[in-house]
């Protein structure tokens, strides 16, 4: 019924320091040294036509392409007036990537407009010697590149632009004459690199049955630095035939199976065999964007407050602890396996529970981000049991989303209590949070529904709904403020009204399609759920004719407020009002009648009229 899992926790292993730190070193570039050599000649060469030459280096994925990239970019012979490194992942937006090269400089954006941009860059790089590495490209739109390059081609003779690539086509449209392709290691390579890590520099190799599978896992890894070494940091700790033969029988064959490996299966296998202590830290990573620089202080402190760091005894500070998990997982090179991870690895972080006592959420102008777990139907939800373990901020108090257009999915949040206040953002992946978040049939009566208790929502800006969605308009029972600005394709509220009975104060704003809550030619007699509504605020509603004459049900009204209301004439006689205002109403050219019969008024303004 609650949904509890058996978990075997295993005790934290204890790290040897100085092993890793060497280790690393000696394993991590293992095999690519002629490669290193040639692109080093690439860059020194003098450039023969162009001031700026262009260098893609292309291979797939997990061939090492970076890693050799970053041995380059920080030797002692290359030597430019200006280096910069930054990574572009899927998005290949201009203006982004021009902000990236400037503080890649050491220097901040003067202003964000395109054309202040342009100027700024053009003068940090012109007439200097530059290199300049553009890492995880994927663009395949030749014009985007043209324009990058033609704002680039300021720099000086003998300046470089290194090109990291997956695909072949994106290599060709960037430079088609001088593309580096990064083979596979060979064999006597990968079994070096296998050997260093899955038999550890100190033991050797002394067992040959295990050298004979780990020749023929070597043989399946086709030459791949990164399954090499998520295979080998897999087996360092294993010592059983059973073991070795079962990841390459079980495993390298599953990953193995098309004519080129992939790597990810090999990957999730690296992560499965984790440390469950190690586990919880490495999938948290996945919150992060794709080539989001971590700086280790506040990382590991954020470990820390979710409760990971597991000291071994009552002497250990976390912190020192939770940098020895650090520099674990550094050891076994997954930070490099991050922002390709995805599938299960991102689910172990939308099925494990984390910041359980936020209380408020505010995401303010992130443009690419997308949500919190990969898209799936409500019907997919409901069917598959592994999905209803999302992270739910059980104890949500205030969720405010602003200026985010590609958001997909918003955080579960089946308790909001005090505010939602959401600018230009869809409305659509609040409708897809609310069905996630709602009881499932079979679920227990006592769970309460989405919003039930919320008293406040805001929303500005949001150009995509006609209406307020009644499947979650039907849970605001508790709802006290509904505040609505410059939504263009809004129309009406009349759906919502009947399960408005708290609401005490509406405002409506700058909405040039609103025509109110339809009278539905019953005297607008649905106006009378809205049994607490004390304050209502009209402004720039031009296709409000009058005011509703419905208005005269709701007895508790003590504040109305009129403002840009061009074609106002007729006026309802509202008993209770004791606060009027009307302000920008060119065509009222007396005072209404009904205003005359307002019994219980107090204040009075009139302006511009």
């Amino acid at each position: 019924m609650f949904r509890l899992k058996d978990y075997h926790v295993e005790p934290p292993v204890s790290m040897d320091r100085e092993e890793t730190h060497s280790f690393v070193l000696d394993e991590k570039f293992n095999g690519r040294e002629d490669d290193k050599k040639a692109i080093i000649k690439l860059l020194l060469e003098p450039n023969n036509e162009e001031n700026v030459s262009i260098i893609p280096i292309v291979g797939i994925g997990g061939s090492g392409k970076t890693t050799l990239a970053q041995s380059v970019y920080n030797d002692k012979k290359i030597q430019f007036e200006l280096k910069m490194w930054i990574c572009i992942s899927d998005v290949f937006d201009v203006k982004m990537i021009i902000q990236k090269i400037i503080l890649a400089t050491g220097m901040e954006p003067v202003d964000h407009s395109m054309d202040k941009l342009q100027d700024q860059l053009r003068k940090i790089i012109h007439q200097k010697k530059y290199l300049l590495v553009l890492d995880d490209v994927w663009n395949e739109d030749p014009h985007k590149w043209d324009s990058l390059k033609d704002l680039l081609a300021c720099g000086t003779k003998g300046s470089k632009i290194v090109i990291i690539t997956c695909a072949r086509l994106v290599a060709e449209i960037t430079c088609p004459v001088s593309i580096y392709t990064l083979k596979g290691l060979n064999e006597e390579q990968s079994w070096l690199l296998f050997k260093q890590i899955a038999f550890r520099k100190k033991q050797g190799t002394n067992n040959p049955r295990l050298e004979a599978i780990g020749w023929e896992i070597v043989h399946k890894c086709q030459g791949i630095p990164l399954g090499i070494k998520s295979i080998g940091n897999v087996l360092r700790l294993e010592k059983t035939k059973h073991k070795w033969s079962y990841v390459k029988n079980n495993i390298l064959e599953s990953a193995t199976q098309q004519k080129k490996i992939d790597t990810f299966p090999i990957l999730k296998l690296s992560y499965d065999h984790l440390p469950s202590h190690l586990k919880s830290c490495f999938a948290f990573c996945s919150l992060f964007l794709k080539d989001y620089e971590i700086d280790k202080g506040p990382f590991i402190q954020l470990w820390i407050v979710q409760g990971f760091i597991r000291p071994s005894s009552k002497n250990q500070e976390l912190e020192d602890v939770a940098d020895e998990y650090f520099k674990d997982l550094l050891w076994r090179s997954f930070f490099e396996e991050v922002a390709n991870a995805d599938g299960d690895i991102n689910e172990e972080v939308p099925t494990s529970s984390f910041f359980q006592s936020l209380k408020s959420i505010y995401i303010s102008h992130c443009p690419i981000l997308k949500g919190w777990w990969r898209s799936i139907s409500t019907t997919d939800y409901q069917q598959h049991p592994h999905h209803q373990s999302l992270p739910s901020f059980h104890h949500l108090f205030a969720l405010c989303i602003e200026d985010c257009p590609n958001l997909t999915s918003l955080p579960p949040f089946p308790y909001l209590e005090e505010s939602l206040y959401l600018y230009k953002i869809s409305l659509k992946p609040l409708q897809r949070t609310i069905a996630m978040n709602s009881p499932l049939p079979s679920s227990s009566s006592f769970l309460s529904s989405p919003f039930s208790k919320l008293k406040s929502i805001t929303l500005i800006s949001i150009k995509d709904t006609e209406a307020l969605p009644d499947d979650w308009m039907s849970n605001l029972s508790s709802l006290k403020k509904l505040y609505i600005q410059a939504s263009p394709k809004l129309k009406s509220l009349s759906l919502a009204v009947p399960h408005l009975t708290s609401l005490k104060y509406l405002e409506i704003s700058n909405c040039k399609l609103f025509d109110s809550i339809s009278d539905m030619g019953d005297g607008g007699i649905e106006w009378q759920y809205l049994k607490c509504l004390s304050s209502l605020h009209y402004e720039s509603v031009p296709n409000l004719k009058s005011i509703p004459s419905g208005l005269q049900h709701v007895t508790t009204l003590r504040r109305l407020v009129i403002f840009d209301y061009p074609d106002l004439k007729i006026f309802p006689e509202l008993t209770s009002v004791v606060y009027l205002q009307i302000s920008g109403c060119p065509n009222l050219t007396s005072i209404p009648n009904g205003i005359s019969k307002l019994t219980s008024l107090e204040e009075l303004y009139i302006s511009h009229c």
